[in-house]
Parts: C-alpha cells; sequence; structure tokens
C-alpha cells in the first residue's frame, strides 16, 4: 500500500483447497518469507475461513534482495487454527499485506498437528520511534510477535533489566497462534540490555533487545496547495479552485484545533480579498494572526533568475502590506517547484526581515539535487555581504502524502515509520524534526482528511509529533534547540527552469524592459512631489508590478502546451499569460508620460521646451529618444546637440536621438528647441570598404558570413575578437532537431544530434550616417528566417558598440533554439554576471548542482582577460551560455575555455508548460 508502482493500495493473495475431513486438533500455517521492504515491512493480514491475525513484520534487507533472494532476512511465520476454524470441503486462506510496502515469500504450508503438538514460543521483540502516553507517562513502543501460541490463556509478558523488572503486562489479542502488535515500554536514557520473556501456560520464550536512546521525532508540516497561475486549468478557474481552498480551511480550523493550512502565495490571499465580501475579511486577517492560516511573504513562486532586484524586493510587498495594515505575519518565504534561484536572495529575505525559507525543489530538467545538497538542510543560506537566511531544501512537494497524512492514523502510522527511517539513521542529521513541504499538488482541492487522520494520529501517539504549520515554527524549533550544529552554506543556485522563458522570447523582452520602466516612471512620480494625483499612481504602479510579478513567475502555460499547442486551453491561457507582459508595458508607459507631464509642469521654463530625466542614482551622460517638430533642432547653451533623426514619416512630429549631457542623479535637465538654420556640419562618412571606424572602435567585417571579423579597440590598442573561435561575432545560430532524451530529469536534446541551418544571401552594407552614430548592416537568410539583419551601430561621444539583431522567422513546432554568438579575445578568461541585486562568478560562486548549462542575467556580464575586460549588456534577452552551446550537457563544472558570450535568444526545449 506504501507503494505508488503498486497503485498504493491493498492486494490480497486467496488460496481456495479442499479438506476431506476436519482435522481434529487444527492446522498449523508456515509462511517462510525471503525479505522484506527496509524501512516499511507490512504488516501481513492473515485470514482463515474469516478468523484473522495480523503480523506487523520486520525489516529486511530490502530492494537488493528482489535479485539476488539469498541477501534476504529469511524467517518463518507460524500461524495456528483450530479445528473450528476449518470445515470440510471448501475452505479459504488470504494473504493481505497492509500497511507499508512489500514482502517476498517462498512457501506456505498448511500442517495438521498432532495430538501431542507442542512447541516453545516463537518472541521477536523490536524498538520503533513512535510513543504513546499511558498514565501521564511517555513510553516507547516495541514491536512484539509472538507466535505458536497453542492455549487460549493470555499471553503474560515481563520486561527485566539489570535493575529488575522494569514492566509487565498481559496480553489477550491472540488469533491464529499469533500475537503481532505494540508493547510499550519506559524509554532508555542510555543504551540497555532488556531480558523479555512470554508465558503462556507451560510454553515460553524469552530474548534480549538493546533499547538504545530514541530521538522523539517532530514532523512539521506545512499544508498547502501548490500555486499555478494556470497550467492545469484556466486561469480564471485556478482562481476559484483557490478560493474554494481558502473558503473550506477557514471552516475547518474552527471545527478541528489541530488543523493548520497555508497560502503558499499571498497571491492567493489577494484573489480571496477581491473576491470575498469586505464583511468576511476580517476572518482571514484573525485566522492569520492567531497563526491558524498562514500567509507566505511572497506574493508568486518566481523565476527568480529572470527577475530584477526591484522585482524580487517587490514579490514581497502585498505580504508586507498586510503585515503593516492588518498584523498579518511576515515571517517565512516559501518557493515551490521551481528549483533553483539566485544567491541574492538571502539579502533580499534577510533586509525585509524575513529569516526563513523552504524550497520544494521539482528536479525534473534541473539536477540541482544529484550531489545531495538537500542533505545539508537545514543550513543557513548565507549572500555575498553575508547576510543569511535559515533554509530548507527538499525534494520535492506537497509532501503531506509521504506520511499518509490524509489517510487515516493507520497508513500514516506506516508512512511515518517508512519516510523517517532514512532521518533516524542518518549520523549527519543531528536534528528531532524534519519540513514536510506543501500537502497537495499543483491546483488541487482540498478535503476534509487531513485534519481528521491528524486529530486520530494524535490521540494514539505522542511521538513522532506531527504538527501542522506555518514554515517558520519548523525553523525556530531548530533554531532554539539546535543553533549550534547549523551548517552555513553560500552560493548561487542558477536558473534551471528560467530557460522556458526563451519559448516565449517576445513577451519576455516586452516584460524584461518593463521592469527598468517601471522603476524610472516611479522616479520620474517620486521627484514631481506629493499631490493628490499621487495615490492613484501608485494604485496604478501596484498593478504594473502585479503584471510584471504574473509574468515572471514560474507557470508559463498549459500542461499540454506542447502536445497540444493549438487547442483552444493552451492558447487561451498563453493569451492571459502574454497579457500580463503586454499590460505592464502599456500600463508603465501611461504612467511615465503622466509623470513627466506632472513634473514638466512644475518646471519654470520657457514653452516648448524639452526636459530629459535621469531616474538613476548617479549624474548620466547618454543618448535619448524625443519626438521634436520636424525642421528643428535640440539646443542648449552652447548651440545644437549631437542629434540625428531616427523615425519620420508623415506626422509632423518626428523622433530623433539625442546626447544629453551630466543630467543630475534623480533629477532633469531642459533644453530649448529651436528652428534648424541648416548649418550643421555634415556628419563624417565612417563606413568604407566593410570598415566602420570612429575614434573609439575599427569594425571590420566579413561579407562571406555576414558578420564582425574584428573588433579594435583603438584606446587600448587590442583586438577584442577571439579570431581562434568557430564562430564569428554576431553569428546567428540555429539549431533544429537533437533527439531528446526520454529521462524527464534530463530532458533535453543530444547536442551531437542538433542540425545548424546556414546562412544564405549574405551581403554588408552601410546603415545610419550622422553626427551622433552611424552604422553598418549585415543581412542574410536563413531556413525559417526570411531575414536576418545585424546592425552594428558606433556612438561619436560614447566609447561603446550597440549591436541589434533583427530576425523574421516562421513559425514551426519543431524542436529549435537560437543563440547569437560573441567571441571575446583574452587569455584566461573570467565570466561574471548580475542577477537581481547580486553578481555571480560561474563554477567558483554556485551552489553544487547550479545550472551551468545556461545562465539568466540582468544588464551586465563582465568577460576578463589577463589585461581587458569587456562589459556585455543585453537589452531583451535574459539567457546565456557561455564558452560553447552547453543546453543539453548537464554540467556539474563550465569548462572556461573561452571568452564567448552566447545571447540564447529562443527555444523551446521543454515538454510542458513553455
Amino acid at each position: 500500500p506504501a507503494d505508488a508502482w503498486a497503485g498504493n493500495r491493498e492486494h490480497a493473495y486467496t488460496i481456495n483447497f479442499e479438506l476431506p475431513a476436519v482435522p481434529d486438533n487444527g492446522c498449523e500455517l508456515r509462511i517462510d518469507l525471503v525479505d522484506t521492504h527496509m524501512a516499511a515491512p507490512p504488516t501481513l493480514v492473515v485470514e482463515i475461513n474469516g478468523q484473522r491475525g495480523e503480523v506487523i513484520l520486520t525489516p529486511g534487507t530490502g530492494d537488493p534482495t528482489l535479485i539476488r533472494p539469498d541477501k534476504g532476512k529469511n524467517r518463518a511465520l507460524r500461524l495456528f487454527c483450530s479445528s473450528s476454524a476449518l470445515k470440510q470441503g471448501d475452505n479459504k486462506i488470504t494473504l493481505t499485506a497492509k500497511r507499508g510496502s512489500w514482502l517476498l515469500y517462498d512457501a506456505v504450508t498448511l500442517v495438521r498437528l498432532s495430538e501431542e503438538a507442542s512447541s516453545p514460543l516463537e518472541l521477536t521483540i523490536t524498538p520503533t520511534l513512535f510513543f504513546v502516553e499511558q498514565d501521564g507517562k511517555v513510553l516507547q513502543e516495541f514491536k512484539c510477535y509472538i507466535a505458536g501460541v497453542l492455549s487460549a490463556e493470555p499471553v503474560e509478558i515481563e520486561v527485566r533489566t539489570g535493575d529488575g523488572l522494569l514492566s509487565s503486562r498481559k496480553l489477550s489479542q491472540i488469533s491464529l497462534g499469533v500475537f503481532s502488535g505494540a508493547v510499550p515500554i519506559p524509554p532508555a536514557d542510555d543504551v540497555r540490555s532488556l531480558v523479555v520473556r512470554a508465558i503462556c501456560g507451560k510454553q515460553t520464550a524469552a530474548v534480549t533487545v538493546e533499547q538504545k536512546p530514541q530521538r522523539k521525532w517532530h514532523i512539521f508540516c506545512a499544508p498547502s496547495t501548490h500555486t499555478d497561475i494556470g497550467y492545469t486549468d484556466l486561469q480564471e478557474n485556478v482562481i476559484n479552485l483557490h478560493n474554494r481552498n481558502t473558503d473550506l480551511a477557514l471552516q475547518l480550523i474552527r471545527e478541528f484545533p489541530l488543523y493548520h493550512w497555508n497560502l503558499e502565495s499571498s497571491w492567493a490571499a489577494q484573489m480571496w480579498f477581491r473576491d470575498r465580501p469586505q464583511w468576511r475579511h476580517q476572518e482571514l486577517y484573525e485566522a492569520s494572526k492567531n497563526h491558524r492560516v498562514g500567509i507566505e511573504a511572497g506574493y508568486l513562486n518566481m523565476l527568480t533568475g529572470l527577475c530584477s532586484e526591484e522585482e524580487l524586493v517587490r514579490n514581497l510587498y502585498y505580504s508586507a502590506r498586510l503585515h503593516r495594515q492588518h498584523g498579518v505575519p511576515f515571517e517565512s518565504f516559501t518557493l515551490t517547484d521551481a528549483p533553483s534561484h539566485v544567491w541574492s536572495i538571502p539579502t533580499i529575505l534577510a533586509g525585509a526581515g524575513v529569516k526563513y525559507v523552504s524550497v520544494g525543489i521539482n528536479g525534473i530538467r534541473a539536477p540541482l539535487l544529484k550531489q545531495n545538497l538537500h542533505h545539508k538542510s537545514p543550513f543557513w543560506w548565507e549572500a555575498r555581504d553575508g547576510s543569511r537566511v535559515l533554509t530548507w531544501f527538499t525534494q520535492g512537494y506537497s509532501q503531506a502524502g509521504q506520511i499518509g497524512l490524509n489517510e487515516g492514523p493507520e497508513r500514516m502510522r506506516a508512512a511515518i515509520e517508512k519516510d523517517l527511517y532514512r532521518w533516524d539513521h542518518r549520523d549527519d542529521y543531528p536534528f528531532d524534526a524534519i519540513l514536510l513541504h506543501g500537502a497537495y499538488s499543483d491546483n488541487v482541492a482540498i478535503g476534509r482528511a487531513i485534519a481528521e487522520s491528524l486529530t486520530a494520529y494524535s490521540e494514539r501517539y505522542a511521538y513522532p509529533k506531527v504538527i501542522l504549520c506555518a514554515n517558520n515554527h519548523f525553523f525556530e524549533h531548530i533554531e532554539k534547540n539546535f543553533a549550534d550544529k547549523i551548517p552555513i552554506i553560500r552560493g548561487c543556485g542558477g536558473s534551471w527552469w528560467e530557460d522556458g522563458a526563451a519559448s516565449s522570447a517576445m513577451e519576455t523582452a516586452i516584460n524584461r524592459v518593463a521592469h527598468q520602466d517601471a522603476v524610472a516612471a516611479e522616479a520620474i512620480w517620486a521627484a514631481g512631489g506629493k499631490d493628490k494625483a499621487t495615490a492613484g499612481a501608485q494604485s496604478g504602479f501596484n498593478r504594473v508590478w502585479d503584471n510584471i510579478l504574473l509574468y515572471d513567475e514560474h507557470t508559463w502555460g498549459a500542461w499540454n502546451s506542447m502536445s497540444a499547442p493549438t487547442s483552444d486551453f493552451v492558447t487561451r491561457q498563453f493569451a492571459v499569460k502574454a497579457a500580463y507582459a503586454t499590460d505592464a508595458a502599456r500600463q508603465v508607459r501611461q504612467l511615465m508620460d503622466r509623470g513627466l507631464t506632472r513634473l514638466a509642469a512644475r518646471v519654470n521654463s520657457p514653452a516648448g521646451s524639452l526636459l530629459v530625466f535621469n531616474p538613476s542614482g548617479s549624474v548620466r551622460t547618454g543618448v535619448v529618444h524625443a519626438d521634436i517638430p520636424r525642421g528643428t533642432l535640440v539646443m542648449d547653451e552652447d548651440g545644437p546637440l549631437p542629434q540625428q533623426v531616427v523615425r519620420e514619416d508623415v506626422l509632423e512630429n518626428v523622433t530623433v536621438a539625442l546626447l544629453a549631457r551630466d543630467v543630475p542623479a534623480v533629477g532633469y535637465r531642459t533644453y530649448r528647441i529651436a528652428k534648424d538654420a541648416g548649418n550643421l556640419a555634415a556628419p563624417p562618412a565612417r563606413f568604407k570598404d566593410n570598415v566602420l571606424e570612429n575614434d573609439f572602435y575599427r569594425v571590420t567585417f566579413d561579407p562571406k558570413t555576414a558578420t564582425v571579423a574584428s573588433v579594435f579597440d583603438k584606446t587600448l590598442k587590442k583586438e577584442l575578437v577571439d579570431q581562434s573561435s568557430k564562430y564569428k561575432l554576431g553569428q546567428v545560430i540555429y539549431g533544429v532537431g537533437g533527439d531528446f532524451t526520454g529521462d524527464k530529469e534530463w530532458w533535453g536534446p543530444v547536442p551531437e544530434k542538433i542540425v545548424f541551418n546556414e546562412l544564405t544571401g549574405k551581403s554588408v552594407e552601410a546603415g545610419a550616417r550622422g553626427p551622433l552614430f552611424s552604422s553598418a548592416k549585415c543581412k542574410a537568410a536563413m531556413k525559417r528566417f526570411r531575414s536576418i539583419e545585424l546592425e552594428t551601430i558606433l556612438y561619436e561621444q560614447e566609447r561603446r558598440i550597440q549591436f541589434v539583431v533583427r530576425l523574421n522567422k516562421e513559425m514551426t513546432f519543431d524542436r529549435e533554439a537560437l543563440y547569437v554568438a560573441f567571441p571575446f579575445a583574452g587569455a584566461n578568461p573570467q565570466f561574471r554576471y548580475e542577477v537581481g541585486g547580486g553578481h555571480v562568478k560561474p563554477n567558483d560562486e554556485h551552489l553544487p548542482g547550479g545550472c551551468r548549462d545556461w545562465f539568466a542575467v540582468q544588464r551586465w556580464v563582465t568577460v576578463h582577460s589577463d589585461d581587458a575586460a569587456v562589459i556585455w549588456s543585453p537589452v531583451d534577452t535574459p539567457l546565456i551560455t557561455l564558452c560553447d552551446l552547453t543546453p543539453g550537457k548537464w554540467l556539474d563544472t563550465l569548462p572556461i575555455t573561452n571568452g564567448t558570450v552566447f545571447a540564447y535568444c529562443l527555444n523551446n526545449y521543454w515538454f510542458t508548460n513553455y
């Protein structure tokens, strides 16, 4: 029953046989066992014509016996039935494994007993990790098995130590000559030898057993239903289901004093407050304040590698607001399903006052735990700056099922015994408590079973104590009792699941830009001061950040997004997902425009002036875009700014790019707009003979490959492109196929079997030319790409190069991936990349099992060599690979053999969700 492969149910084995006559003295039923499961041996139920006996089996060697029976712990079970239990003609014996896992037997034999039959009792007694309370005393349960009882008299059990009689009791529950059950014995403080004697009339047996001090286990279970915003159903139906779960939880806490429920994301609370009448809201506030319903500190289960620093902070805002306004506890943080997370998480949580984090890790396509990192739990996860959060990494989620918490007290006991076996036998685990992460899987409707099972179990057993709680209660127990035994772990988990964001590259780019625009827009409003309009703007920003978070959270699409991509179920879900990004972008642009208009109205400047705002914390000089009337120029006190038109059509206004110099931090500069007198100097010609050159760089193009052959830095007097690389700078690499593996833990392409398409129609031509920048364009095509364009832009006043890749791509459902190569030169290259709120050096600063096949980055990647460095900044795509095309290699360590950065622009390498 404990095994999923067996259907998690009982299987009865029935033997039908005939007797020509009933034996006068009854029969002995002998079952020769080869072995039983090592951690969860079953209870064997034997019925002879309805007369029932139970045998609680002891642990065996386990799985090795299935292929090497000689390795098993053999034993014989002897049961007796009187003549009254048998009948002439048809008889039936039924064997059922109840609770626990499997048993393996060799023979079942039924033998007539003679009139003189007599034998000693068979006695087996073994300690368990269960404790019961009797007469105010906590006693340890021992499994006791007595066989061969020929009398109807009770069996007396005596337990002695060197100090004399420890306990005695009479056992009367004898059936089929067998007693199989529990005998409570006072617990030991030190290792001691017990002599246990069984007496039934003239039959006796005695055994010696060692009793060791047994940990009194605490099983903390933080029950919740995993929150997927979609996946299993349309988003609106998911909301209704979680609202229904919250309603039932509020009902159950009134009925069952031991019951507790958690909302693993505060989004579920937000939806409940939105959809339930105002008069009910206080019910949830009070339940949370009284620690009966937990509301976790995180708004959603984020793909943290996609998140900017501000977004990671904003993920805490809604719960913090509930804490500040309504007293809801703000103590622990849960991440479920998404397996790996960035190294800045401890810094951000600790800075917000959250001390504890539990991560329920889904190992599909994410071998984070293959080096048993979770065996270090609980541990202090320490960030670069020394901030720490007490952390629990666990293999999976919805873990209440591991202890049968919704299956009644009998199955709970068997499941607890199986689950705690490995913890109890670990020499490296000094704690007396574990944490079960969650109760139900993806968007599952809850019921009453957990509350009823826990109540019945707790009435029977004192330990292991099962405690329904919020996550922080487990961590507080560990911190209080084992503070000196908690290890410290440092490092980044990487971004195992973030690669799926490239399956919707356009929407991901839109949301990525919205991250930065939202911060800029809020700075604009802050600079404009507080007035009646700011309250409405704040509500607007809350909606923006909710949408940004909803796009970057881990649920991307439907469960069958890859197997039925055009179905209504799939397309409707992704339409909602995509709208989170597009709505966020639209909303933030509106807020930015309103904020700039409001700020400009407060600035004393001539009519028709242009205001440029700098949202950053330092003085900036940079290129900005502005719409101005056709035939005009943007001027400062020294005359026209460097500028050029970048968009013009039939509209009166045109868009210009201009260089704004020395704009104050979180401040602005104003410029006047004047008519173009036509006396600006003609821009220099920067492109000639496949070379684009300015005062900072000389860029040479290869027309045979439509890529960049060389970038020479005139200041450093160095070549920046690795001439030994098999890839060219700006080379578009498109791979299809790959013979995917079937193992979901390693689901991905076989790199050696990917087919790469070749470019066709290659050319290089001049691009823009102006006083602000000049460019050249490499053009090509490829199978499934109507056009591919790489525009390389050199700025006259800034020492930077901008590469813009434009793709016109056909749709396909085939497995595919697209990269753009940037092979940088230099001896002994080293990389560092930015994550939200921090930065990471690959390999050296990754957790064991952290993702090295690809990386999710924020604003920059640095490539350091012995004598130079390049800063590479991706605007639209968050994903990169380093040194090689590594997806599908499942690297333990990234071989750093060159300085190549690959923009990992798109892929559809998943089998679900993305």
